[in-house]
């Protein structure tokens, strides 16, 4: 569905934190990437909280903790219904909702969407490569990359290629971004960033410098 670009809005939803209690903690991690997404995206100040290691902060939402995961999940849910009322069928600002997910998609592709990767580790894999190729490109600061790694990382969720046990193909790779729902006219179609809590969307990144990303990233050439 996310691949194709579908949309049908429910007609009900449900966020039932007891629930998470009943999942493998991989899974509640793998969730948390996206409830980590929607701080880079938009909101710096809950990315900050959600690394958060003291008693008021909510790092602990990532193990398991029931209340820094209802408070997650409510912001998270605020996040998301902002930016989908603005823009229902992804025109425009609801595309940043994708961050992480072109290199994420392509890694999945790539492993045969197996156990090697669950989504929510692509999606966080992919936002912490989505930030360092921002700050190759010199659209945001260094140090925001590494912020961003280092928040992604305390989660438990992997942030480089070398995690994954599977050698990838800049090719192959650059191949998938190409087919992906946003990509347009043959050019490649990213969510990058100026600074954590600050996302855009560039339509016209050029795949050779996201081939040599790749390849310092630990790609085969």
């Amino acid at each position: 569905k996310n691949l194709i670009g579908a949309f049908h809005q429910p007609r009900l939803v449900l966020a039932d934190i007891e629930a998470l209690a009943t999942l493998p903690i991989r899974q509640v991690r793998s969730g948390w990437a996206e409830v980590l997404k929607h701080g880079l995206i938009c909101d710096a100040a809950f990315f900050d909280w959600l690394g958060d290691t003291s008693p008021s902060g909510g790092a602990a939402g990532a193990a398991g903790d029931a209340d820094g995961l209802e408070r997650a999940v409510i912001r998270s849910v605020e996040i998301k219904a902002q930016i989908v009322g603005e823009d229902e069928k992804e025109a425009g600002r609801r595309a940043l909702l994708n961050l992480g997910h072109t290199f994420g998609h392509a890694l999945e592709a790539e492993l045969g969407f197996g156990d090697a990767l669950t989504h929510g580790e692509a999606v966080a894999l992919g936002c912490a490569m989505a930030f360092r190729f921002s700050a190759r490109q010199g659209l945001c600061p260094a140090v925001d990359a590494e912020k961003a790694e280092a928040g992604i990382r305390a989660a438990g969720l992997p942030t480089r290629l070398a995690e994954v046990d599977q050698v990838f193909s800049a090719e192959a790779l650059i191949g998938r971004m190409g087919g992906d729902k946003k990509a347009e006219a043959g050019r490649l179609t990213l969510i990058l960033a100026r600074a954590i809590g600050d996302a855009f969307t560039d339509k016209g990144v050029d795949s050779d410098a996201v081939r040599a990303f790749l390849i310092e990233e630990g790609a085969a050439a």
